[in-house]
């Protein structure tokens, strides 16, 4: 692909864009200017500062991105780093190598198991515990696992069927719902204390499960070490944690800010109570409550096991949207009986779309240049996975959780990602996503990919999978890397690039871009067409500008759920919290409903996954959180920028 890019920078642009020549300027000049480096952090005069919205500026974090970009160069640049093949690809723009410098050093996300650390206890390099016999004793346990383990991964980590798990210990210690709530809430506000590097939230995610039929509910129930029956036997205790867990979220924190983490999965299957009958706590319907917070807080992720491809005894939710399949697993190495507990992936490569569609001359022109990405991808992963294998191995550094708790890489995927189908597609083909061949060639591109990694996984004995990667940064960096690419391009309304100068931004994946004014329904439609094409996971967010009703709400996702190939989403209402009344009201306003204060408010909404203020985004991010169309269940639909007379951040 370079012959070709340099061909076009030289055609297009007068931009003396050169990337081997910038790759030896760089490499030589490793030794970094410090004191810019340091005033670069304090003085916002780089977006990195804002790569990451899960962090806020203080000196652990001022610590962690001086760190940070030194061992970036130490991945990139030297000698031990990656090769430089997949290096200038990345500078370039053809893929984006995800969590670096970490990518280098750690794998990216996790799910553990939930019952091994229950049976065998928390055990650390400088303090080993028994197992926990008391719900307070696991909920620390939990916390603390977490924490630690998030220093040794660079993405989220993971437990699923939390509340199953947990439900045994609120029978054995006679707890009431008040009690279970106490503890609950100790688990979130510690899971949300900045205890990571840099000023950081461990990035955490949790399944619930007492909606599970099948072999989950044969699993072992455990208390202090010891089987205490079936996690089936379980269910009323499991729906209590779930509803304590409820009660938690809805009120958020002492100034009402909503929790970031961790992020919680339910699963919609055949035996969900759509019609609160069978679900009760007292005189609680905890499916209307489910949904009551969904419309509130916009807590849940709904994992939908209706539409036919999504097994409910096969899938855990990782992060933010990473759904491995543990059947691939089963399949790959020896049926159901090999399956581990826990899985996730080594790493993630995205791959640049709208560029590879407008260099494309023709079909043949357009797999080609996208072959030779995907094995540049592939060689990154497989390079990691062959170091971090040594890593467990050898030991040059150790990451004991991850070898007392997993032992090995064998079961995490090499995760291979996309950006921008929709402008790919415009730049190519000049259709939208949401055009009947549109859809169809997104389609082909995508199957296309699907093939390449089933041959790569049978070449090179190891787990591939295509994921709806977040993008946090991803989508903003390789637009602006475009945007001085194909200035005169753009400049010309030749290449679709979404937001401004200064701030652009690709679209997510294949996701409708989200300036796009479709109804509601036309918008599912159109992303649930893609969703069973992603091995790796995939989202639908649907944002929301005002509270919708209960009871329409959970009508609403039982249609989708019951009717669309749809696999995994969010309501997302947009959340803005006073921070002098410490109250907070779902939609987006200038001034306090209650205090009329101007400068006391904070918007909240989901940058990818997770819901963090939009001050605290990257440029890319706020501009597409203004580009955003927000919906009501009735059919309305408008903008941020149509409420909002000026920007506040």
């Amino acid at each position: 692909m370079e012959v070709k890019v340099d061909e076009e920078i030289e055609r297009m642009s007068k931009s003396d864009i050169k990337v081997s020549e910038e790759f030896d300027k760089i490499k030589y000049d490793v030794m970094i200017d410090v004191e810019e480096l340091v005033n670069s952090y304090l003085y916002d005069k780089t977006w990195l500062v804002r790569e990451n919205a899960n962090s806020f500026k203080t000196f652990t974090g001022l610590f962690a991105f001086v760190a940070h970009e030194v061992l970036k160069r130490y991945a990139l640049f030297s000698s031990a780093g990656f090769p430089r093949k997949q290096v200038e690809a990345h500078l370039r723009g053809d893929l984006h190598i995800h969590d670096l410098p970490y990518a280098r050093f750690v794998a990216y996300c996790a799910g553990w198991s939930l019952r091994k650390l229950l049976k065998e206890g928390l055990d650390t390099p400088n303090i080993t515990t028994k197992p926990a016999k008391h719900l307070s004793s696991a909920v620390d346990h939990i916390v603390n696992f977490l924490a630690t383990a998030q220093q040794e991964w660079a993405g989220a980590q993971a437990f699923s069927s939390v509340d199953l798990y947990l439900a045994p210990f609120i029978r054995h210690d006679k707890l009431d719902l008040k009690q279970v709530e106490q503890e609950v809430q100790r688990l979130i506000f510690n899971l949300n204390f900045p205890s990571r590097a840099g000023a950081q939230t461990p990035f955490t995610n949790f399944t619930l499960n007492f909606t599970a039929t099948g072999g989950l509910m044969e699993e072992e129930a455990i208390v202090g070490g010891k089987t205490v029956g079936r996690l089936g036997d379980y269910i009323e205790e499991a729906m209590i944690f779930t509803y304590a867990m409820i009660k938690t979220l809805e009120k958020g924190d002492a100034r009402g800010r909503p929790f970031t983490f961790p992020i919680p999965t339910i699963g919609v299957g055949e035996d969900f109570d759509w019609n609160g009958r069978r679900w009760t706590i007292g005189d609680a319907d905890l499916s209307y409550e489910i949904f009551r917070l969904a419309a509130e807080r916009g807590s849940f992720y709904f994992l939908n096991y209706l539409n036919g491809y999504i097994n409910p005894n096969s899938r855990f939710a990782m992060c933010c949207r990473l759904l491995p399949d543990v059947g691939e697993i089963c399949k790959h190495f020896g049926g159901i009986w090999t399956a581990p507990e826990e899985t996730g992936s080594i790493g993630v490569v995205t791959i640049n779309l709208p560029r590879i569609g407008y260099l494309a001359k023709d079909d043949d022109d357009l797999y080609a240049l996208l072959d030779r990405v995907l094995e540049i991808a592939r060689q990154n992963l497989m390079n990691k996975r062959i170091h971090l294998e040594r890593v467990l191995k050898e030991k040059p550094y150790d990451l004991p959780i991850t070898s007392r708790y997993l032992g090995t890489f064998q079961f995490h995927y090499n995760t291979v990602g996309i950006v921008g189908m929709h402008e790919c597609l415009m730049n190519f083909a000049k259709v939208p996503i949401w055009d009947d061949y549109g859809i169809q060639l997104a389609k082909k591109i995508l199957r296309h990919i699907l093939n390449r990694l089933k041959e790569f996984q049978a070449e090179d004995g190891v787990l591939y999978n295509l994921e709806q990667t977040p993008a946090e940064s991803t989508s903003h960096r390789l637009a602006m890397l475009d945007a001085k690419l194909f200035r005169k391009a753009i400049e010309k309304g030749e290449y679709c690039i979404q937001g401004e100068p200064g701030a652009y931004y690709y679209t997510n994946s294949t996701h409708v871009p989200y300036n796009a004014p479709l109804p509601l329904h036309e918008k599912i439609r159109v992303e649930a067409e893609f969703h069973p094409y992603f091995t790796g996971g995939c989202v639908t967010h649907i944002w929301l500008f005002e509270m919708p009703e209960v009871e329409a709400l959970r009508s609403f996702v039982r249609r989708v759920m019951s009717n669309t190939k749809l696999a995994y989403m969010t309501v997302t209402p947009t959340i803005t919290v006073c921070l002098k009344c410490r109250k907070s009201w779902v939609g987006i306003y200038e001034r306090c409903p209650e205090c009329g204060g101007k400068y006391s408010l904070e918007v909240y909404s989901r940058i990818v996954g997770y819901y963090r203020p939009v001050r605290l985004w990257n440029k890319g991010k706020k501009k597409e959180f203004l580009d955003r169309v927000h919906y009501s269940l009735d059919g309305e639909y408008l903008k941020p920028r149509d409420i909002l007379k000026e920007v506040p951040w």
